[in-house]
């Protein structure tokens, strides 16, 4: 059955002219700031790959599944469903004015997503032939250096090699349904030769729309299922103020970016037979780490993919790993559910274990209601689960709630939800999020999370608990002015000298983006943190500037005062593939300079020139006194050549 559209022909006609204000091709670098605004501190570097990926090959929304819609990560997971359930109601779209019409939508997010969407008759697949012919080819070069000779960066950290990263890229896409990548890297510290070449070494091919066979990926790849509880690979965002109701991403997706932890490595596969999605998935790999006296898993893993010291080459891929499961889901009106089990093996010499997950999981979603869960058991019969509602009162009003409890001693690996700590297991907790629209310019957010810790920890021998409460007003015009206020109060017990305690922690934040000019914008940024004992401050100032069209220039000045224990974090610009939220902690000053030049429609060049002059307020690491007068200067370069 179609949606129905507006009657009021009058009413439409005046929204069309509205929105086409701003339903118009901009740059790329006006679109990164549109999504930076959004997302704030939810971004990653996967994220912002595929969205360039989108932006130079736009989707015919038409054309787009279900699954397809969680790309548009700027869209909290009610708008996705929404989007979806609108597209699926009244395909095929007509305009992209219709965006408008989508329940809970914003127009400013309607703006955002018309700059990689477009609006055509549903298509048919290509053939390979073709794709392999119509497809882009994109070569890219990162090098990061520092003002530090690489035999004292070496000698000074016991590392083997020098002080530089580089990374080479390689991807060729073509209509959304063609992939390939490589990916070569060596972190700074790492050493490199002829012979052994680049420390880490991805690659990928992605194929989509094959018919029966909706999605294949062979070489590394993600897969994230459900609310995360069992495997969630890549980048998760379940604990962000905007993102809140739940998780909605790809089961499986090609891995693009630089973490040399979270993915697989071999094949997996989506297969759709009728009502029916089914995804069987294998990887075999080796992992960083050694062996530990650990009863339950007796492995370390590391999970940071540096291989700088004897120590960390040692524990080099010494792990072998080998996961295997399937993931089945179907579809009966409004209701998603299915099902997913994953086995991990690993092994070293003669010792190994196993780790055995499966989970139930569901999604209901219609008009203003969206309900979703998991249940996951381990091996063992330990449980971990997390059931949510999204309710949309009115127009603007969004409320969510979940509900989460994971037994103290549930066991899985590589899994990511929503909670306190880095893995799932020992929490219950109740998180509410109320989002609402005070006029069209105006935007609120409530966000609330009680939650407890049972057992005793490692870093804390007793159970802990605690709240969190965190607020964000914001202010948002179509000429581009945009401004928020956001703070934070958390309670949650803590280890002290005098024993323990349940201390208050607060956080504020105040930022506004200023447009000069068409070609200008100014940035303004200031920051506190604070608990019973210290207090973190930091200030900062963008200019950004396009003098024509192939030229964007960057600049900050940032001073800042903080303890590491109330660092501050901030969104800053990088060169492309190198997005950076940078964390601020001593006391001093921080500048920089990035410049992006297009030459011409193949090649781009861009840099980005930093420097931290660190105050002698806070007595410093040793590791800093390789840095002369503790200023530390970083060059980052990036080419990029496309075909």
């Amino acid at each position: 059955m179609r949606m129905p559209r507006s009657p009021f022909v009058l009413v439409s006609l005046f929204l069309c002219l509205f929105f086409s204000q701003f339903a118009y091709s901009q740059d790329w670098e006006s679109v990164m700031a549109m999504v930076a605004d959004e997302s704030q501190e939810t971004i990653s570097e996967d994220d912002f790959s595929d969205l360039e990926e989108l932006f130079n090959n736009k989707l015919n929304i038409n054309d787009l599944s279900d699954d397809d819609f969680s790309v548009f990560f700027f869209l909290t997971n009610f708008e996705q469903a929404s989007l979806a359930y609108y597209v699926n109601h009244n395909r095929p779209l007509l305009s992209m004015y219709e965006l408008q019409f989508v329940l809970g939508l914003p127009l400013q997010k309607a703006k955002l997503l018309s700059q990689f969407c477009y609006v055509a008759p549903i298509s048919k697949s290509k053939p390979i032939e073709q794709l392999l012919r119509e497809g882009s080819h994109v070569v890219a070069s990162n090098t990061s250096l520092t003002n530090v000779k690489n035999d004292d960066y070496k000698e000074s950290n016991n590392y083997q090699g020098g002080a530089q990263k580089e990374v080479l890229r390689y991807r060729f896409q073509s209509n959304n349904e063609l992939f390939c990548g490589v990916t070569l890297k060596k972190d700074k510290g790492e050493a490199y030769s002829l012979r052994e070449g680049f420390d880490s070494r991805s690659m990928y091919v992605q194929i989509k729309n094959r018919g029966v066979l909706s999605n294949l990926v062979v070489g590394d790849y993600n897969v994230s299922i459900a609310q995360g509880l069992i495997l969630s690979q890549g980048f998760s965002m379940a604990n962000s103020l905007e993102q809140s109701g739940g998780v909605q991403s790809y089961v499986l997706s090609k891995h693009s970016s630089t973490s040399e932890f979270l993915f697989s490595r071999g094949c997996g596969a989506s297969i759709k037979i009728g009502t029916f999605q089914i995804t069987p998935f294998v990887s075999v790999r080796n992992l960083d780490g050694k062996p530990n006296d650990e009863v339950a898993f007796p492995f370390s893993i590391s999970k940071t993919g540096y291989h700088r010291t004897a120590t960390e080459i040692a524990s080099k891929q010494a792990i072998s790993n080998t996961m295997a499961g399937v993931h089945v889901a179907t579809r009966v009106k409004h209701l998603q559910y299915g099902f997913a089990i994953v086995q991990h093996t690993f092994s070293f010499d003669t010792i190994s274990a196993r780790i055995q997950n499966a989970d139930v999981f569901y999604t209901y979603f219609k008009r203003h209601v969206r309900l979703y869960g998991e249940f996951a058991i381990d091996k063992d019969f330990r449980f971990a689960t997390i059931n949510g509602v999204s309710y949309a009162l009115s127009e603007g009003v969004l409320l969510s709630s979940s509900l989460r409890y994971y037994q103290s001693d549930y066991q899985s690996f590589m899994s990511s939800a929503e909670g306190r700590q880095s893995t799932v297991g020992n929490e219950m907790g109740i998180h509410t999020n109320m989002k609402f629209s005070l006029t069209d310019k105006l935007a609120c957010i409530v966000d609330n999370d009680v939650f407890a810790i049972p057992e005793e920890r490692t870093t804390m021998q007793q159970p802990a608990q605690g709240t969190s409460t965190r607020f964000k007003l914001s202010y948002k015009t179509f000429s581009g002015l945009y401004m928020y206020y956001q703070c934070g109060f958390t309670r949650q017990t803590t280890k002290t000298e005098a024993g323990y305690s349940l201390p208050k922690k607060q956080s504020h934040k105040l930022y506004v983006s200023l447009p000069i000019s068409s070609t200008m914008v100014l940035k303004t940024s200031v920051q506190v943190s604070a608990d019973e004992q210290n207090k973190g401050f930091l200030l900062y100032e963008d200019f950004v500037w396009k003098p024509t069209s192939t030229l964007v220039l960057s600049v900050r000045f940032a001073n800042f005062d903080a303890p590491y224990e109330n660092r501050l974090y901030a969104w800053e610009d990088d060169v492309l593939y190198l997005f950076s939220n940078s964390q601020y902690f001593y006391s001093g000053t921080y500048n920089y300079l990035v410049v992006k030049w297009k030459l011409s429609d193949a090649v781009t060049f861009q840099t980005k020139m930093s420097c931290t002059q660190f105050s002698g307020k806070y007595e410093l690491p040793e590791m800093y006194d390789i840095y002369p007068n503790h200023r530390k200067v970083n060059v980052n370069v990036m080419l990029l050549v496309q075909i």
